[in-house]
């Protein structure tokens, strides 16, 4: 996947990781993206990656990121400890075993 920039780069989820279990599904909705905002945002706006603030699954507390190649092991690193995990969104291909048993 390519940035706007043309680097090589990395789609992934960050989860929020304390557990949103006061308020609406709207409330809790507007409390990660600004989670969001305010620490991933900036990360990512620094290092030339990107966030979509309407990829916010509210069930699993993540939003979609893309991360420049070169910068996705320094990312974690500089996200406040413990609130925040990130990975890498990876494309799985379930493929129906055929009869007699060839796929």
């Amino acid at each position: 996947m390519r940035l706007d920039s043309g680097q090589l780069g990395v789609l992934a989820t960050v989860q929020y990781r304390p557990r949103l279990s006061q308020g609406s599904r709207a409330d809790r909705r507007a409390a990660l993206q600004e989670a969001f905002a305010s620490a991933v945002a900036p990360i990512l706006q620094r290092i030339g990656g990107d966030w979509d603030p309407d990829s916010v699954n509210v069930s699993a507390q993540t939003v979609k990121v893309l991360i420049p190649y070169d910068s996705y092991g320094k990312v974690e690193g500089e996200l406040p400890p413990g609130s925040f995990r990130i990975d890498e969104l990876l494309d799985r291909q379930v493929v129906q075993e055929a009869a007699g048993g060839a796929a």
